[in-house]
C-alpha cells in the first residue's frame, strides 16, 4: 500500500458526508426537486482495475428507474477494453438498491457474456450519486463505484455517467 492512500481515503471519508449534506440542504431549500418515479437513460465511462489485466477503460449504456424515492432498478451493458492479449469484453448487467436523497446504494449481477478468461462477471456492489447538471435539458451526472466479485478476482470500477431523465429538477 502506498503512503498516500490512507490520506486519500480519510479526505474522501470527510468530504463525502459534507457533500451529501449540502445537496440535501439545497434540495430542502427549494432549489431542486427530489427525484421519484423517474427514469434515467444515458452513457457511462469508467476506469477499472481488472483481475490479471491491470487497468482498463470501460464504456457503456445504462437505464435506471427510481421507485417512490426509496428504491431503484436498472441495467445496461458495459464494454471493458482490457489491454492485449485479453482484448474487449462485453458485460450486460442488472442491479437494484435503495435511494437516499441523491445517493444510490445497491447490488446486482454482471453476466460474463463471452466467457473470456479471466472472467469479469459475477455479483457486484454499487454506490453512486445523482447530481443535477443541466436542469433545462433534464441532464444529470452520476459519479459511481462498482465492485464486481469475478471468479478469478475482484474488479474495481470508478466512473461517471451522463443521463437524460424524466426527473423534473426545477421547482
Amino acid at each position: 500500500m502506498s503512503p498516500g492512500r490512507p490520506r486519500v481515503r480519510t479526505a474522501a471519508a470527510r468530504t463525502l458526508p459534507l457533500a451529501l449534506l449540502a445537496l440535501a440542504w439545497d434540495a430542502h431549500a427549494g432549489d431542486v426537486n427530489l427525484p421519484g418515479d423517474d427514469l434515467g437513460v444515458g452513457v457511462s465511462v469508467a476506469h477499472a482495475w481488472v483481475p490479471q489485466g491491470g487497468s482498463a477503460f470501460v464504456h457503456g449504456v445504462d437505464a435506471a428507474y427510481l421507485i417512490e424515492r426509496l428504491a431503484w432498478v436498472g441495467g445496461g451493458v458495459r464494454v471493458v477494453e482490457v489491454p492485449a492479449p485479453l482484448g474487449r469484453e462485453v458485460l450486460p448487467y442488472l442491479e437494484g438498491g435503495v435511494a437516499l436523497l441523491f445517493l444510490t446504494l445497491g447490488g446486482g449481477y454482471t453476466l460474463d457474456a463471452d466467457g473470456a478468461r479471466p472472467a469479469l462477471g459475477g455479483p457486484h456492489l454499487y454506490a453512486g450519486l445523482a447530481l443535477p447538471l443541466l436542469r433545462s435539458l433534464d441532464l444529470y451526472v452520476a459519479p459511481h463505484y462498482r465492485l464486481t466479485f469475478a471468479p478469478d478476482d475482484r474488479m474495481h470500477e470508478l466512473g461517471l455517467a451522463l443521463k437524460w431523465t424524466t426527473w423534473d429538477m426545477q421547482r
